[in-house]
């Protein structure tokens, strides 16, 4: 289970959590190289 935080950012999304296993977004996988919290910006296409 995720810990993830959204926020809007003008041009996309902002996620920020406790990131412990391999999260997709849109067909990308995200890897977290060890449990830790990271800041991610997720920019949204038209």
């Amino acid at each position: 289970m995720y810990d993830l935080h959204l926020a809007s950012a003008p041009d996309g999304v902002v996620v920020t959590g406790n990131l412990e296993e391999a999260l997709e977004m849109d067909g990308t996988w995200y890897t977290p190289q060890s449990p830790r919290s990271d800041v991610l910006l997720f920019k949204l296409r038209e």
